[in-house]
């Protein structure tokens, strides 16, 4: 089963086509938490061949510079030669796009079984909830295999296939329909209330990676390197908010040992769930922590 841990800890995934050598050459330079190699929409039809071919190159040269990849594939006929091509080079993980169904996910992790031909225990995969019945379907998403680490809002084909604008107010709620389906599942939900094209408006895209946090999404995709340092700064704790978790589990934990269910904390009162919260702040940035480490190490 793949470490779930890794994927939780994630705040930014950068796509990158997996044709573009001169992006690929300094995408480790990005600042991203992963790489997305693309074989999907940003690969024209006649180039879909090249880019399988070029996956094991790229994927090389980044996992050598600690760099998690992952490749998003295709859907339809061109999944399985994608997924095939994916598990002869150095990827982490699948994202899978346009998921409707469990059917999909278990569709997609039986090529990867048979692409792997026992060399390797399974991949991570990342269904795309980017249509209605997708985004319906979350839940089941979630669960679908063992190997699901997590689920992702496509918000630009979302709006397109509800015949709709990508914006805040019309995105918010199937964004977080997304992100409540990931936690209820234990996982991480990527993604946005709102445009991802947007490259040129700093602000803009920041308030709209903030609402995405306040939804309840543990990060974001970004398709220019200038998305991703926002992304991570938006879902990075402050320095503040971690002192602060971590006053909170101390206090909240001192007052256990005494046999106390609640305590009070500056004017207010800390119980179990503003305990679990203030833990799960910490244990995240410390596997950001760890993640990065081991990928250092590589």
């Amino acid at each position: 089963m793949p470490e779930l841990a890794r994927f939780a800890a994630f705040r930014s995934l950068l796509f990158v086509p997996a044709t573009q050598e001169r992006f690929v050459a300094r995408a480790h330079e990005r600042g991203a938490d992963a790489v997305i190699l693309d074989l999907e929409d940003s690969i024209p039809p006649a180039e879909k061949d090249g880019a399988r071919a070029a996956l094991a190159a790229a994927s090389a040269s980044l996992s050598a510079r600690g760099v998690a990849v992952l490749v998003r594939i295709n859907s339809g006929e061109q999944r399985a030669a994608d997924v095939a091509a994916a598990l002869a080079a150095s990827v982490v993980g699948l994202v899978v796009p346009k998921a409707e169904s469990p059917e999909d996910i278990l569709c997609v992790a039986a090529a990867a079984a048979e692409s792997a031909a026992g060399k390797r225990a399974g991949i991570a995969l990342m269904p795309v909830c980017e249509t209605p019945r997708g985004v319906l379907s979350a839940p089941a998403l979630a669960s679908a295999s063992p190997w699901v680490v997590g689920l992702a809002f496509g918000s630009e084909d979302f709006a397109a296939e509800m015949g709709i604008a990508p914006e805040e107010t019309a995105l918010a709620l199937p964004a977080q329909l997304v992100a409540i389906a990931a936690r209820a599942a234990g996982k991480p939900a990527f993604g946005v209330p709102g445009s991802i094209a947007i490259i040129d408006d700093r602000e803009r895209f920041e308030r709209i990676a903030g609402a995405g946090k306040a939804l309840g999404m543990s990060g974001a995709m970004a398709i220019h390197p200038g998305q991703v340092e926002i992304i991570n700064r938006v879902f990075e704790p402050s320095v503040g908010e971690l002192a602060e978790a971590a006053r909170i589990c101390e206090a909240y934990e001192r007052g256990s040992e005494h046999g106390l269910g609640a305590v009070a904390l500056d004017g207010r009162m800390i119980d179990e769930p503003i305990y679990r919260r203030a833990r799960a702040l910490l244990e995240r940035t410390a596997g950001r922590a760890s993640s990065v480490s081991m990928g250092a190490d590589r």
